[in-house]
């Protein structure tokens, strides 16, 4: 079953992708989404079909749905007996649903554990929410982060944003354990939990700093937490809870996806998950165009941020030693090197910006 984004229409059903080839322009769309009625056969007439696998059909093509599947696509397709016709003429486009790889939904407050794999995205996921803006931009289907700034932030869902039935809107409750060794990991506040009952004698206790504050404090601790869920000593550093889920997420082979974007921060990526044989997304990844034959020879697949703020003034990007300019051909050159990879704004950006992402990234 597939998602197509119809102009005037939308047939839900399934499609999910988070790893992805080199983003082509997608036509207008408009008008909120609807599904069939049950029983009822419906043609779609436009003068382009781009379906998800296959070549694009040119010149008119047919899309058959019965209910919420499409059942047919192709040129000069018969029309069923009693089926209702819809043609939006030969300058429509209908194009797949979009998949956001990334998205500002749920996004609940962090743990105070720098590394925390028990929260989890769908908990925050409201599915009477309104998201009709995201499916009027073409965006069917949404990757859900548990929350941001820490080295293990939690388990990521990935959701349909349109469809009547709640409990099959739920494509993945745990896709990915998601994190970052990026600056934006760098500032988890210390863990300090009070003594119960506080005397006089025992005291309040002080905060304890966490990791990470570095590059190789990030590594040291994920070397360490690795340690524990392999069944190594567990000192209680990471909480009582860190080892045994991340034990369980490491046996069933559990996605990492890591924020990166620097080439030095991928590359340390790169070796750590390929020395631990651990499945790894590298997240953000603006500066992954240098080392884009490294990441396809390890097999990772990355997520790509466009680096933008919309609606904004121009801003000084800096001239000192270490200030790092924004690279807007990053997901060519990974499509030069065959790496896989989805295009995403700013992870302070909404979805209904993806396809301008996907533009601005596409040189």
């Amino acid at each position: 079953a597939k998602d197509f984004l119809i102009p005037g229409a939308l047939a839900s059903a399934v499609a999910l992708t988070l790893a992805v080839g080199p983003a082509a322009s997608a036509a207008p769309m408009r008008s909120p989404a609807w599904t069939t009625p049950a029983g009822e056969t419906v043609v779609v007439q436009a003068g382009t079909i781009l379906p998800i696998a296959g070549e694009a059909i040119r010149g008119g093509g047919t899309l058959v749905l019965e209910g919420d599947h499409v059942v047919a696509v192709g040129k000069d397709l018969p029309i069923p007996p009693g089926a209702r016709v819809v043609d939006y003429g030969p300058d429509a486009v209908v194009v797949p649903g979009l998949v956001a790889a990334d998205s500002t939904f749920g996004l609940p407050r962090p743990s105070e554990r720098t590394a925390d794999p028990t929260l989890r995205a769908i908990d925050a996921f409201d599915p009477y929410a309104n998201f009709v803006l995201a499916l009027q931009e073409g965006v069917t289907t949404s990757y859900l982060p548990p929350a941001r700034g820490r080295l293990i932030a939690g388990l990521g869902a990935v959701v349909k944003l349109g469809g009547h039935d709640e409990a099959h809107r739920v494509l993945s409750d745990a896709n990915q354990l998601h994190g970052a060794v990026s600056s934006e990991a760098r500032n988890t506040p210390g863990y300090w939990k009070p003594p119960i009952p506080a005397t006089v004698d025992v005291g309040m206790g002080v905060e304890q700093p966490q990791l990470p504050r570095t590059l190789m404090g990030a590594v040291v601790a994920l070397q360490e937490l690795m340690a524990i869920a392999r069944g190594g000593a567990d000192s209680g550093e990471y909480g009582p809870e860190a080892g045994p889920a991340l034990r369980e997420l490491v046996e069933k082979r559990v996605p990492w996806r890591m924020g990166a974007t620097t080439p030095e921060e991928i590359r340390a990526l790169l070796a750590f998950f390929g020395e631990q044989k651990v499945p790894l997304v590298i997240d953000g990844a603006n500066g992954a165009g240098a080392v884009a034959e490294e990441i396809k020879k390890s097999g990772a697949s990355v997520i790509v941020e466009a680096p933008f703020t919309p609606n904004i003034p121009g801003r000084s990007l800096g001239k000192e030693r270490d200030s790092r300019w924004p690279e807007y051909d990053t997901a060519s050159k990974l499509a030069a090197a065959g790496v896989k990879f989805a295009i995403t704004p700013s992870n302070n950006v909404p979805v209904t910006d993806l396809r301008f992402a996907a533009g601005l990234m596409s040189r």
